[in-house]
Protein backbone atom coordinates (compact mmCIF):
# COMPACT_ATOMS: atom_id res chain seq x y z
CA UNK A 1 0.00 0.00 0.00
CA UNK A 2 0.82 3.36 -1.01
CA UNK A 3 0.69 6.19 2.00
CA UNK A 4 1.67 9.73 1.63
CA UNK A 5 1.15 13.43 2.01
CA UNK A 6 -0.54 15.55 -0.43
CA UNK A 7 2.46 15.17 -3.36
CA UNK A 8 2.08 19.46 -3.64
CA UNK A 9 2.78 20.44 0.21
CA UNK A 10 5.91 21.13 -1.00
CA UNK A 11 7.77 22.21 -3.81
CA UNK A 12 11.50 21.51 -4.55
CA UNK A 13 13.75 24.14 -3.03
CA UNK A 14 15.62 26.14 -4.83
CA UNK A 15 18.73 24.74 -3.44
CA UNK A 16 19.43 20.54 -2.66
CA UNK A 17 18.18 20.84 1.21
CA UNK A 18 21.10 19.38 3.61
CA UNK A 19 18.52 16.63 4.92
CA UNK A 20 17.65 15.62 1.59
CA UNK A 21 16.04 11.25 1.16
CA UNK A 22 15.71 10.29 -2.15
CA UNK A 23 13.40 6.43 -1.85
CA UNK A 24 13.73 4.59 -5.27
CA UNK A 25 12.09 1.64 -5.62
CA UNK A 26 11.29 -0.99 -8.79
CA UNK A 27 8.63 -3.76 -8.35
CA UNK A 28 9.05 -6.41 -10.56
CA UNK A 29 5.74 -7.09 -9.58
CA UNK A 30 5.07 -11.02 -10.69
CA UNK A 31 8.99 -11.73 -11.49
CA UNK A 32 11.68 -12.03 -8.84
CA UNK A 33 12.86 -8.65 -8.84
CA UNK A 34 13.32 -5.78 -6.36
CA UNK A 35 15.70 -2.97 -6.51
CA UNK A 36 15.45 -0.23 -3.18
CA UNK A 37 17.76 2.32 -3.41
CA UNK A 38 17.85 4.85 -0.74
CA UNK A 39 19.79 8.32 -1.00
CA UNK A 40 21.01 10.41 1.94
CA UNK A 41 23.34 13.60 1.67
CA UNK A 42 26.12 11.10 3.32
CA UNK A 43 25.37 7.86 2.06
CA UNK A 44 23.53 5.73 -0.08
CA UNK A 45 21.94 2.21 -0.10
CA UNK A 46 21.31 -0.19 -2.59
CA UNK A 47 19.56 -3.51 -2.81
CA UNK A 48 18.80 -5.78 -5.42
CA UNK A 49 16.90 -9.06 -5.12
CA UNK A 50 16.77 -10.86 -8.81
CA UNK A 51 16.01 -14.68 -9.41
CA UNK A 52 16.67 -15.41 -5.50
CA UNK A 53 20.29 -13.29 -5.56
CA UNK A 54 20.38 -10.47 -3.31
CA UNK A 55 23.42 -7.59 -3.92
CA UNK A 56 23.30 -4.89 -0.97
CA UNK A 57 25.27 -2.27 -1.13
CA UNK A 58 26.17 0.83 1.32
CA UNK A 59 28.49 4.09 -0.38
CA UNK A 60 28.73 7.01 -0.56
CA UNK A 61 28.13 9.50 -3.67
CA UNK A 62 30.00 12.46 -4.44
CA UNK A 63 28.84 15.96 -3.83
CA UNK A 64 28.32 16.10 -7.68
CA UNK A 65 26.63 13.04 -8.37
CA UNK A 66 23.86 14.13 -5.37
CA UNK A 67 23.95 17.29 -6.77
CA UNK A 68 23.28 15.76 -10.72
CA UNK A 69 20.30 13.96 -9.41
CA UNK A 70 18.97 16.77 -7.32
CA UNK A 71 19.43 19.37 -10.79
CA UNK A 72 17.59 16.05 -13.05
CA UNK A 73 14.98 16.33 -10.59
CA UNK A 74 14.55 20.35 -10.77
CA UNK A 75 15.03 20.33 -14.38
CA UNK A 76 11.96 17.59 -15.03
CA UNK A 77 9.72 19.26 -12.98
CA UNK A 78 9.05 16.24 -9.89
CA UNK A 79 7.12 18.04 -7.56
CA UNK A 80 4.74 18.63 -10.52
CA UNK A 81 4.76 15.50 -12.32
CA UNK A 82 0.77 13.99 -11.85
CA UNK A 83 -0.01 10.37 -11.65
CA UNK A 84 -3.96 8.83 -11.25
CA UNK A 85 -4.59 5.79 -9.50
CA UNK A 86 -6.99 3.58 -10.81
CA UNK A 87 -10.23 2.28 -10.09
CA UNK A 88 -10.70 -1.37 -9.11
CA UNK A 89 -7.60 -4.23 -8.86
CA UNK A 90 -4.16 -3.89 -11.18
CA UNK A 91 -2.87 -7.20 -11.29
CA UNK A 92 0.57 -8.20 -11.17
CA UNK A 93 1.65 -4.92 -12.30
CA UNK A 94 5.39 -3.87 -11.42
CA UNK A 95 6.77 -0.63 -11.71
CA UNK A 96 8.77 2.34 -10.44
CA UNK A 97 7.78 4.36 -7.47
CA UNK A 98 10.16 7.35 -6.50
CA UNK A 99 10.01 9.56 -3.31
CA UNK A 100 11.87 12.87 -2.41
CA UNK A 101 11.82 14.17 1.18
CA UNK A 102 13.07 16.74 2.66
CA UNK A 103 11.66 19.01 5.72
CA UNK A 104 9.49 15.80 6.91
CA UNK A 105 8.09 16.69 3.94
CA UNK A 106 7.37 14.29 1.15
CA UNK A 107 6.85 14.45 -2.69
CA UNK A 108 5.54 10.70 -4.01
CA UNK A 109 5.27 9.47 -7.90
CA UNK A 110 4.19 6.17 -8.49
CA UNK A 111 4.09 4.18 -11.58
CA UNK A 112 3.49 0.94 -9.73
CA UNK A 113 0.57 -1.21 -9.15
CA UNK A 114 -2.58 0.76 -9.76
CA UNK A 115 -0.77 3.98 -10.59
CA UNK A 116 -0.11 5.34 -13.46
CA UNK A 117 2.04 8.64 -14.37
CA UNK A 118 0.08 10.68 -16.58
CA UNK A 119 0.87 10.81 -20.08
CA UNK A 120 1.99 14.12 -20.50
CA UNK A 121 4.12 13.72 -17.75
CA UNK A 122 5.49 10.96 -18.42
CA UNK A 123 8.62 11.95 -20.70
CA UNK A 124 9.85 13.89 -17.79
CA UNK A 125 9.15 10.60 -15.40
CA UNK A 126 11.25 8.59 -17.88
CA UNK A 127 13.78 11.47 -17.34
CA UNK A 128 14.03 11.08 -13.46
CA UNK A 129 13.83 7.44 -13.58
CA UNK A 130 16.17 6.96 -15.97
CA UNK A 131 18.95 9.52 -14.89
CA UNK A 132 18.89 7.95 -11.20
CA UNK A 133 18.92 4.83 -12.38
CA UNK A 134 22.16 5.71 -14.47
CA UNK A 135 23.73 7.75 -11.64
CA UNK A 136 23.52 4.18 -9.10
CA UNK A 137 24.30 2.08 -11.71
CA UNK A 138 27.60 3.83 -12.65
CA UNK A 139 28.21 3.51 -9.18
CA UNK A 140 27.42 0.17 -8.43
CA UNK A 141 29.66 -0.51 -11.36
CA UNK A 142 32.80 1.00 -10.09
CA UNK A 143 32.22 -0.68 -6.06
Amino acid sequence: MLVSCDKHSIGLPAEKPLDLKIEYRVDGGMSDYKVNILVHHDSCTYYKRENGQIMNKVFVLSSDETNSIYNLLKKNNFDNISFNQEKGTVYDRGGITVSVSCDKKSIIVSDAQSNFVKEEWYEKWRMVTDGIDNIIRKKIEVI
